[in-house]
């Protein structure tokens, strides 16, 4: 059970584009003994793509060294199905201070994915 949950984009339509990404701020959570254990997100792709991956660190310049992975562990891998249960790829539960996320959306030529919010729960 998840005892606390931030919130780090929320909003409304926000136009439409071809391609790009969303990084998020960063969260300092206050603690080294945090567990990030989920990132949900709600959005309309409507046949779109909208791949998120995730970064953390127990220190903040840690965290902006660390490169952004997917479940695997790696940058080539991206999480694509919300909620997602994070954890490290050995299936470690996902501890650290800071953390970041970030989208990438690409659109088909028809629409472009449209992001309503994201929320990472942690305890």
């Amino acid at each position: 059970t998840d005892t606390g949950e931030f919130v780090i984009l929320e909003g409304k339509d926000s136009g439409f584009a071809g391609e790009g990404t969303i990084e998020s701020i960063t969260f300092d959570s206050g603690s080294s003994g945090t567990v990030f254990l989920r990132l949900a997100w709600q959005a309309l792709t409507s046949g779109s793509v909208l791949q998120f991956q995730m970064r953390t660190g127990m220190t903040q310049p840690q965290l902006l060294a660390a490169p952004y992975v997917g479940p695997d562990g790696t940058g080539a891998s991206f999480f694509s199905a919300s909620p997602v249960a994070l954890r490290t790829p050995s299936g470690q539960p996902l501890v650290a201070r800071w953390f970041q996320w970030r989208a990438t959306m690409a659109g088909n030529g028809l629409a472009s994915p449209e992001l309503r919010d994201v929320s990472v729960g942690f305890r």
